[in-house]
């Protein structure tokens, strides 16, 4: 569907606008999606390229994406809307969601372009433990529990639209634990500074509580700036920390913060997965808690539209001047950034647990 390094005008019924992004197994596109050349939608065309169309491999995992998807229906959570086969590629039709990523939430805090109002991150945070609750509790067609867990809870893929609205995006690798007798071993797969312990050290055993970690994570950057695991000097210390969980306190950063906030953030991050809540509804009871009693529900401040709006107009301007990478490589010449993926058929290096 390339032509002179851009999209064709037309795949199938759709018809091209944009390229929102691109990736090694294909890219996403903004896309009006018509019916009988009158009835018009904006939806988000997630293609993938001939090649990884024709792997059993890839297609077993992209099968699990959808099916997983197809059984999720709330407004924390994407939608699905279609899937098929156009040209040899396969595609998946999303809801568009107009907006930006917590990621660039981040970002523009590093920049010192804005403050990020505690309460906003509290309504983040809660709208988050809706979504996983919804994804941890659905079940399949035949009433059989799921089980499902998303894996991969990180800035980039919660998304804030105009509306004021949090969504939950990318069930990439997901993953349905009630299957047993895969034929297929996932290994470690996610983005390193937001992965639990577990799922470095025993990434076939996992939970839901694999999820509270990734969004303990993104709620500890979003109150700091900081990545937890920042220091770092390459790829081998951070995977080592991330089998110990060594995160320091939150309010070694941010004293002002209150000491209910700190707490459920030390439950949701505990290296220890017996030692995290045992499910979303839990920990979004502890954080609509202090949303409302701590911060008054928010007020002003925590009016997630305002917050959208102010950021919006900002995130148009050229960025900041480039931030020295916090994690130079060994090799001097290559800056490791933290955000290496494990993925498909990858392990992580060995690394020596250091001892208690």
């Amino acid at each position: 569907m390339e032509r002179d390094g851009l999209p064709n005008p037309y795949f199938g019924r759709f018809r091209i606008l944009e390229r929102i992004g691109s990736g090694v197994m294909g890219e996403v596109l903004l896309a009006e999606q018509t019916w009988e050349g009158e009835i018009r939608r904006k939806v988000a065309l997630k293609v993938i390229r001939p090649e990884y169309s024709q792997d059993e491999r890839f297609r077993a995992v992209l099968f699990r994406e959808v099916r997983i998807l197809a059984l999720l229906n709330h407004p924390n959570i994407v939608h699905i809307y279609d899937f098929g086969r156009e040209k040899g590629c396969y595609y998946i039709v999303m809801e568009y969601v107009e907006g930006f990523g917590i990621d660039e939430v981040i970002r523009l805090r590093r920049e010192g372009k804005i403050e990020i109002p505690v309460p906003i991150v509290l309504q983040i945070g809660t709208s988050v433990c809706r979504a996983l609750d919804h994804l941890h509790r659905r079940r399949h067609l035949d009433g059989r529990p799921a089980r499902f867990i998303h894996r991969d809870i990180r800035p980039q893929n919660i998304l804030l639209s105009q509306e004021g609205r949090v969504k939950l995006v990318d069930f990439g690798i997901a993953k349905d634990t009630s299957l047993s007798g895969t034929l297929i071993s996932d290994g470690a797969k996610g983005k390193l500074f937001y992965m639990a312990p577990e799922q470095v050290l025993d990434p076939e055993n996992l939970d839901r509580r694999v999820d509270f970690f990734g969004l303990g994570m993104t709620c500890y950057e979003l109150l700091t700036g900081i990545r937890p695991y920042e220091g770092a000097k390459d790829l081998i210390e951070v995977i080592g920390r991330v089998k110990t969980a060594q995160i320091a306190p939150l309010r070694s950063h941010r004293p002002d913060l209150p000491a209910a906030l700190e707490r459920i953030l030390q439950k949701s991050l505990a290296a220890d997965p017996e030692r995290r809540y045992r499910s979303a509804r839990e920990m979004g009871r502890d954080l609509q808690f202090v949303l409302e009693r701590i911060y008054g529900g928010g007020g002003e401040a925590g009016s997630l539209v305002k917050f959208v709006r102010h950021c919006h107009p900002l995130l148009e301007q050229p960025t900041g001047p480039p931030q020295r990478a916090p994690y130079p490589s060994n090799e001097g010449s290559v800056a490791f950034d933290g955000t290496t993926e494990i993925g498909e058929g990858q392990e992580p290096p060995t690394v020596p647990t250091p001892s208690p």
